[in-house]
Protein backbone atom coordinates (compact mmCIF):
# COMPACT_ATOMS: atom_id res chain seq x y z
CA UNK A 1 0.00 0.00 0.00
CA UNK A 2 1.09 3.37 -0.59
CA UNK A 3 -0.53 6.62 0.19
CA UNK A 4 -0.20 10.09 -0.76
CA UNK A 5 -1.84 13.01 1.38
CA UNK A 6 -1.69 16.61 0.24
CA UNK A 7 -3.79 19.78 0.47
CA UNK A 8 -6.68 18.13 -1.87
CA UNK A 9 -7.08 14.93 -0.13
CA UNK A 10 -5.46 11.87 0.53
CA UNK A 11 -5.00 8.65 -2.20
CA UNK A 12 -4.40 5.32 -1.33
CA UNK A 13 -3.01 2.85 -4.07
CA UNK A 14 -3.56 -0.71 -2.93
CA UNK A 15 -1.51 -3.42 -4.65
CA UNK A 16 -2.94 -6.76 -6.15
CA UNK A 17 -0.67 -9.74 -7.60
CA UNK A 18 2.85 -10.94 -6.80
CA UNK A 19 5.92 -9.87 -8.15
CA UNK A 20 6.87 -8.68 -10.81
CA UNK A 21 3.06 -8.82 -11.67
CA UNK A 22 1.89 -6.27 -9.22
CA UNK A 23 -0.52 -3.57 -10.04
CA UNK A 24 -1.54 -1.06 -7.75
CA UNK A 25 -5.37 0.47 -7.75
CA UNK A 26 -6.90 3.87 -6.21
CA UNK A 27 -10.21 4.68 -4.57
CA UNK A 28 -11.69 8.04 -6.01
CA UNK A 29 -9.36 10.43 -6.98
CA UNK A 30 -9.97 14.13 -5.42
CA UNK A 31 -10.01 17.13 -8.38
CA UNK A 32 -7.30 18.50 -8.58
CA UNK A 33 -5.08 15.65 -7.16
CA UNK A 34 -3.15 18.51 -6.22
CA UNK A 35 -2.17 21.72 -7.32
CA UNK A 36 1.29 23.21 -8.03
CA UNK A 37 3.08 24.44 -4.78
CA UNK A 38 1.56 21.46 -3.00
CA UNK A 39 3.57 19.52 -0.69
CA UNK A 40 2.54 15.95 -0.78
CA UNK A 41 3.54 13.00 1.54
CA UNK A 42 4.28 9.83 0.34
CA UNK A 43 4.88 6.73 2.60
CA UNK A 44 4.43 3.28 2.49
CA UNK A 45 4.58 0.83 5.11
CA UNK A 46 7.73 -1.88 3.53
CA UNK A 47 6.92 -5.70 3.18
CA UNK A 48 8.83 -8.43 2.32
CA UNK A 49 10.94 -6.43 -0.55
CA UNK A 50 10.82 -2.78 0.13
CA UNK A 51 11.21 -1.77 3.63
CA UNK A 52 9.07 1.48 4.82
CA UNK A 53 9.89 4.70 3.55
CA UNK A 54 8.38 8.10 3.53
CA UNK A 55 9.21 11.31 2.72
CA UNK A 56 7.87 14.64 0.63
CA UNK A 57 7.99 16.31 -2.75
CA UNK A 58 6.32 19.33 -3.98
CA UNK A 59 3.83 19.46 -7.23
CA UNK A 60 5.41 21.17 -10.08
CA UNK A 61 3.61 24.04 -11.79
CA UNK A 62 1.12 23.37 -13.98
CA UNK A 63 2.01 24.14 -17.71
CA UNK A 64 1.61 27.32 -19.16
CA UNK A 65 2.73 29.19 -22.18
CA UNK A 66 2.51 26.35 -24.26
CA UNK A 67 0.44 25.48 -28.23
CA UNK A 68 0.54 22.15 -29.62
CA UNK A 69 2.06 22.22 -33.08
CA UNK A 70 -0.52 22.32 -35.97
CA UNK A 71 1.73 19.94 -37.83
CA UNK A 72 5.10 17.89 -37.73
CA UNK A 73 7.48 17.56 -40.12
CA UNK A 74 10.33 14.69 -39.76
CA UNK A 75 12.51 16.84 -41.98
CA UNK A 76 12.31 19.93 -40.05
CA UNK A 77 12.45 18.73 -36.68
CA UNK A 78 9.84 20.02 -33.62
CA UNK A 79 10.58 22.70 -31.16
CA UNK A 80 8.66 23.32 -28.29
CA UNK A 81 8.33 26.39 -25.87
CA UNK A 82 6.29 26.69 -22.92
CA UNK A 83 6.84 28.91 -20.07
CA UNK A 84 10.02 27.96 -18.04
CA UNK A 85 9.84 26.61 -14.72
CA UNK A 86 11.71 25.31 -11.81
CA UNK A 87 10.43 21.50 -11.99
CA UNK A 88 13.65 18.75 -12.15
CA UNK A 89 12.77 17.58 -15.70
CA UNK A 90 10.45 17.94 -17.80
CA UNK A 91 9.56 15.48 -20.51
CA UNK A 92 8.27 15.68 -24.57
CA UNK A 93 6.25 13.07 -25.58
CA UNK A 94 5.50 12.45 -29.27
CA UNK A 95 3.02 10.14 -30.44
CA UNK A 96 3.01 8.85 -33.87
CA UNK A 97 -0.13 6.77 -35.33
CA UNK A 98 -0.85 4.61 -38.40
CA UNK A 99 -4.99 5.20 -39.00
CA UNK A 100 -4.82 1.73 -41.23
CA UNK A 101 -3.44 -0.15 -38.84
CA UNK A 102 -3.61 1.62 -35.12
CA UNK A 103 -0.35 1.23 -34.42
CA UNK A 104 0.71 3.39 -32.29
CA UNK A 105 4.55 5.04 -32.06
CA UNK A 106 5.89 7.27 -28.97
CA UNK A 107 8.78 9.57 -29.00
CA UNK A 108 9.93 10.33 -25.40
CA UNK A 109 12.50 13.50 -25.12
CA UNK A 110 13.50 14.86 -21.59
CA UNK A 111 15.54 17.62 -20.27
CA UNK A 112 15.49 20.58 -17.88
CA UNK A 113 12.53 23.09 -17.44
CA UNK A 114 13.99 25.81 -19.31
CA UNK A 115 11.29 26.80 -21.59
CA UNK A 116 12.28 25.37 -25.12
CA UNK A 117 13.16 21.90 -25.97
CA UNK A 118 13.79 20.84 -29.43
CA UNK A 119 13.49 17.29 -31.63
CA UNK A 120 15.53 16.91 -33.97
CA UNK A 121 14.40 15.51 -37.56
CA UNK A 122 17.01 12.19 -36.81
CA UNK A 123 15.25 11.75 -33.34
CA UNK A 124 11.93 12.44 -35.16
CA UNK A 125 13.13 10.24 -38.10
CA UNK A 126 12.91 7.40 -35.86
CA UNK A 127 9.24 7.16 -35.87
CA UNK A 128 7.64 4.99 -38.53
CA UNK A 129 6.85 6.47 -42.28
CA UNK A 130 3.37 5.10 -42.01
CA UNK A 131 2.78 6.82 -38.70
CA UNK A 132 1.17 9.80 -39.76
CA UNK A 133 -0.79 11.29 -37.30
CA UNK A 134 -0.14 12.09 -33.91
CA UNK A 135 0.28 14.81 -31.01
CA UNK A 136 2.67 16.40 -28.51
CA UNK A 137 2.12 16.37 -24.92
CA UNK A 138 4.33 17.97 -21.98
CA UNK A 139 4.65 16.51 -18.65
CA UNK A 140 6.48 18.46 -15.93
CA UNK A 141 8.14 15.99 -13.61
CA UNK A 142 9.11 17.26 -9.82
CA UNK A 143 10.86 14.45 -7.91
CA UNK A 144 13.34 13.81 -4.64
CA UNK A 145 14.80 10.47 -3.40
CA UNK A 146 14.72 8.96 0.00
CA UNK A 147 16.50 6.28 1.50
CA UNK A 148 14.85 2.95 3.04
CA UNK A 149 17.50 0.62 4.44
CA UNK A 150 20.26 -0.25 1.05
CA UNK A 151 16.94 1.65 -1.49
CA UNK A 152 17.02 4.54 -3.07
CA UNK A 153 12.97 5.47 -3.51
CA UNK A 154 12.09 8.45 -6.38
CA UNK A 155 9.05 10.24 -5.27
CA UNK A 156 7.39 12.02 -8.42
CA UNK A 157 4.79 14.65 -8.86
CA UNK A 158 3.69 15.55 -12.24
CA UNK A 159 1.92 17.87 -14.13
CA UNK A 160 0.97 17.49 -18.29
CA UNK A 161 -0.46 20.19 -20.27
CA UNK A 162 -4.02 19.11 -20.87
CA UNK A 163 -4.17 20.29 -24.46
CA UNK A 164 -5.91 17.74 -25.95
CA UNK A 165 -4.35 17.15 -29.07
CA UNK A 166 -2.72 13.79 -29.19
CA UNK A 167 -3.87 11.82 -32.32
CA UNK A 168 -5.07 15.56 -33.98
CA UNK A 169 -1.83 16.57 -35.96
CA UNK A 170 -0.43 15.63 -39.09
CA UNK A 171 3.00 14.46 -39.35
CA UNK A 172 4.83 14.49 -42.12
CA UNK A 173 8.28 13.78 -44.32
Amino acid sequence: MVTTSGPTGTVTLTPAGTWPNVTYTAGSLPSPLFNGGDTLSISAPGGPDVPAFSGHVVAPAAIAGYAPPTSISRGAGLTISWTAGSATNMGVFVFAGDTSTGDIKALICTGSDTGSMTVSPTQLGLLPAANTYGGVMLIREQSTVVSAGAWSIALQALQNDQSGTVGDIPIGP
